[in-house]
């Protein structure tokens, strides 16, 4: 196991026109001994050059990269005893499953017997010991993404880097392989830095997240932390499925208390902000999908706003269904429990919980609620 750390950590590319495009900017983070950080954004937001610079792929242009406090910048990948999975499962064609996971052990002049217990245990671990003797083209995608997994594990790494190691596969496999990770890093008790572009991914699998956008840290948390308290429009939208709802309004004053008012509405309710910007102000109300109702009717109620709203389509889930609505000319999405009377066609009413708000200053995008 190992602490992991970067200070001040920043990459650009130059291409042979001298033009630069900036990777990471000044990333400053810490990773606990035993941890799964989720490194979580869009593509091209900088993720696996992270990885990269973890793994001594790539050189930074300033800053640091400590593990275990000691500082690795200069220190050659294979001495920085670490493992990495990629997207690409990466195996030998020519080599069964044994020999792929037993490859780099015997690279490093492992005993046989040691090289064959490490190779068992992970095999079993990762449901493969039927498949030792097996080539890489007589296997499943996941099977084969199972054997790049304990290809790692046999190793013992202090640090293991995943870099979206399920997106080649089928959403059940990807599920499935989840689960596997998930119980390896409990089994292990190891660091591991995870990339991926999936937020589920990213919800189910890390201890913490660390969302990043245009190669700077957007906000850093646990992941319910990171989901229930977004620090900005732009974490909000990318965490979730669907994303939160964003609302269009002005910050105005009703008698005498500070208010909202919806674009569009022809009344306000009063909101409490620790940090109110200056009065007339666009903000932006944030909901998520989850905490809206649609009803043929709503009633007053002193902890809700109801305001009414069309119905444009309905996906049906399932379990549950999305609704797609349009309130004053602006999207809304809501996730609605089957097991709910729902509205099917038509005209109804939208119900916000004044607990379920969230507050964004429109032009910096910037939350603004505690």
């Amino acid at each position: 196991m190992a602490a992991l750390s970067f200070e001040n950590l920043s990459k650009h590319f130059t291409d042979e026109r001298g033009h630069r495009t900036t990777a990471l900017r000044e990333i400053d983070l810490d990773v606990k001994d035993g941890e799964m950080l989720v490194v979580v954004g869009p593509s091209g937001c900088g993720k696996s050059t992270l990885l990269r610079l973890i793994a001594g792929l790539e050189e930074s242009n300033t800053g640091t990269i400590k593990i275990d406090g000691k500082i690795v910048n200069d220190v050659s990948p294979k001495d920085r005893d670490l493992a990495m999975v990629f997207q690409n499962y990466a195996l030998f064609p020519h080599l069964n499953v044994f020999e792929n996971m037993a490859f780099a052990l015997k690279f490093r002049k492992v005993p046989k017997s040691e090289i064959r217990k490490r190779v068992e245990e992970a095999a079993e671990m990762l449901n493969l010991s039927s498949l030792l003797k097996r080539k890489p083209d007589t296997l499943s995608g996941g099977q084969r993404q199972r054997v790049a997994v304990g290809r790692t594990m046999v190793r013992r790494p202090k640090l293991f880097l995943f870099d979206e190691p399920l997106s080649n596969l089928d959403a059940e496999m990807r599920v499935a392989l989840r689960g596997e990770l998930k119980r390896l890093h409990q089994s292990f008790n190891s660091t591991m830095i995870y990339v991926t572009h999936d937020q589920s991914e990213a919800m189910t699998l890390g201890d913490r997240i660390c969302i990043l956008n245009h190669g700077s840290i957007v906000q850093t948390g646990t992941p319910g932390a990171v989901y229930q308290k977004p620090v900005n429009m732009f974490a909000g939208r990318f965490l979730g499925n669907p994303g939160m709802n964003f609302l269009k309004g002005t910050l105005v004053i009703d008698h005498g208390k500070s208010a909202f008012l919806l674009t569009g509405a022809r009344s306000s309710f009063p909101i409490s902000l620790e940090n109110p910007p200056d009065l007339n102000s666009e903000i932006c109300l944030g909901i998520r999908p989850e905490s809206v109702s649609f009803e043929p009717t709503g009633a007053v109620n002193p902890s809700s706003v109801v305001f009414e709203a069309g119905l444009e389509i309905v996906e049906n889930l399932g379990h549950e269904s999305l609704f797609h609505l349009d309130l004053f000319g602006q999207s809304v999405k809501a996730r609605i429990s089957s097991s709910k009377p729902m509205v099917a066609s038509g005209p109804g009413v939208v119900r916000f919980a004044f607990r379920d708000m969230h507050w964004f200053d429109a032009k910096t995008e910037k939350r603004l609620s505690a």
